[in-house]
């Protein structure tokens, strides 16, 4: 494995340790430490570039751009970056706003005048941040069976979107669409008179010197091309083939490290657009409903501890990439690897500046809570998009779920924060009365609020011991109405509700009610008159489901 070292003198790494004026210190040791352990061992190759104030701190190269001829990842290396290409159309499209050539409000009808009639509806702002409600081509059932892989032109591509119905009214939500940007790079073609790539090539490569970035095809031989991959049963296997053609503006685009760091610092001057057009792509859109969105025009905006990041992550066939930024601490990170759906990539690359960063997540709860203290937050909270969330208090510990859904346990992290077990998600009650908490997923943080409060002890559950007169008094086979059969069965001490293999534990916590460990449910047993339990209810979410005991 190919290294490029990282410090340049010894001076240089003091110089790294000591923040900007209200900027956290970066610890740059810790963070190759976990790059190494988080990154490097999960793909065939790769290229991680960390700096902060502008200023590289950690650049590595690991891994092979080619297993079959053992070639190694460099500072050449070149590798698909899929979606971070539409960051790259959508400050072309700013600058044609600049130069008044268009407007963000324009129709985007205007541009394709055979377009069916719901096209003119829908604004070129409403594309960039992925309100127009236009259906996702690679949402299309037969897009990995037949499109991806076929001759189709661009114009066939919109064919095929013309024909779909919109996911929702322009404006009035979001739905994250590669069709979006495929629109937006026509529009580029239309209003400019050169190609997508010449435009780029004009207009942004040449102009920043970016000579190792190219819009990609098959046929074109070009040196230090990275090979992609995808995982298999047996280790890496070759990626499937893809026209790369029709990613287009969503996705088409293959560079090197080296130029995205030139790209990066380009924007961050004000060389390529003006400020004001940048800062509106890097702020988060707002749907005509009045609900903010996590994502502005070519960047998703999120939260990582309580600092804003922009961002983006990049997946085609045989690549994985992802790029970050936390305005406010001046830090910028950049993957790219040719590895295939990676999907773990922003967890790690947020976990390692996390750590970095001094103030990492928790893998588990060091703070103590009385458990008499936690009972305030028990209920039932709901955002602006009527999603809920349940707390509950069980076994000592607080977790959270939908209703009906899986529990996770909540980590105490002190002063009214938690942070969901095994995750990056953390909520933080606004206030001891528990009327409402922030939920901040590496997303825009979002409210919720209590909405039903029940008495206390219907969401407190406190595990009792049943002797084993009476485990076996609901031991045997349920049978739910016009359902499966459900089995309660001992095992090793712990009683478990099975239906076919599905098995998970649940525990008594009152006569006859028991709750599920793992799942937002209950169940209570019902007996008859010489007391023989004779069935039981589960009851989960808004549903419950009779189930009577089968005594034969």
């Amino acid at each position: 494995m190919k290294t490029k070292p990282f410090y340049l003198a010894f001076g240089l790494v003091l110089q790294f340790l000591v923040p900007a004026l209200g900027q956290q210190t970066f610890n740059v040791i810790k963070a190759d430490s976990l790059v190494q352990e988080l990154i490097t061992p999960e793909v065939p190759g790769g290229a991680i570039l960390i700096a902060k104030n502008g200023e590289v701190l950690l650049e590595r190269y690991f891994g092979s751009t080619n297993l079959e001829q053992k070639s190694k990842t460099d500072e050449l290396s070149l590798f698909r970056i899929g979606s971070l290409t539409k960051q790259f159309t959508a400050v072309g499209i700013l600058k044609l706003v600049q130069e008044h050539k268009i407007r963000l409000e324009d129709s985007v009808g205007k541009f394709f005048p055979n377009s069916p009639g719901w096209f003119h509806s829908i604004t070129i702002k409403q594309l960039l941040n992925h309100t127009s409600g236009i259906k996702n081509v690679t949402e299309l059932p037969n897009w990995k069976s037949e499109i991806e892989s076929s001759k189709l032109s661009i114009e066939d591509i919109l064919s095929l979107i013309w024909k779909e119905d919109l996911y929702f009214t322009p404006g009035t939500d979001f739905h994250y669409s590669n069709s979006n940007y495929i629109v937006l790079g026509r529009i580029l073609e239309n209003v400019s008179g050169l190609t997508y790539s010449q435009f780029l090539s004009n207009q942004i490569f040449g102009p920043l010197g970016m000579n190792h970035t190219y819009y990609d095809d098959q046929q074109t031989v070009l040196p230090f091309r990275s090979e992609g991959y995808s995982k298999g049963t047996s280790g890496y296997q070759n990626d499937t083939f893809i026209n790369m053609e029709l990613p287009f503006a969503a996705g088409g685009l293959l560079m090197n490290l080296q130029d995205f760091r030139t790209w990066k610092n380009a924007l961050d001057s004000g060389n390529v657009i003006p400020d004001s057009l940048l800062n509106q792509a890097k702020t988060p859109a707002t749907t005509s409903k009045g609900i903010e969105i996590g994502y502005g025009m070519g960047w998703s905006i999120g939260e990582i501890k309580g600092q804003r990041s922009i961002k983006h992550s990049g997946y085609i066939n045989g690549f994985s990439s992802f790029e970050i930024s936390l305005p406010y601490q001046s830090v910028f990170m950049v993957v790219f690897t040719n590895l295939e759906n990676w999907w773990n990539l922003e967890k790690n690359v947020s976990l390692i500046i996390a750590e970095a960063l001094g103030d990492p997540f928790l893998t588990s709860s060091s703070t103590q809570i009385a458990t008499k203290d936690l009972e305030q937050w028990i209920g039932d909270y709901r955002d602006i998009n009527q999603e809920t969330r349940r707390i509950l208090l069980q076994e000592g510990h607080l977790y959270i779920c939908y209703p009906g859904g899986s529990k996770t346990r909540l980590l105490y992290e002190g002063n009214r924060n938690f942070q969901l077990e095994n995750s990056l998600v953390s909520i933080e009650f606004n206030n001891s009365s528990s009327e409402s908490f922030t939920y901040s997923d590496l997303g825009i943080p979002r409210q919720f609020k209590a909405v039903n409060q029940l008495p206390k002890d219907e969401w407190i559950y406190k595990r009792v011991i049943l002797n084993e007169d009476q485990t076996q008094e609901y031991l045997g086979v349920y049978q739910f109405e016009n359902g499966p059969q459900f089995i309660i069965e001992q095992l090793a001490g712990k009683i478990y509700g099975a239906v076919g293999k599905d098995k998970k534990e649940i525990v008594p916590f009152n006569k006859d009610h028991f709750f599920a460990k793992e799942l937002d449910a209950i169940l209570r047993f019902y007996r008859d008159e010489n007391q023989q339990v004779i069935g039981l209810i589960k009851i989960q979410g808004d549903g419950e489901m009779k189930a009577p005991k089968n005594n034969k």
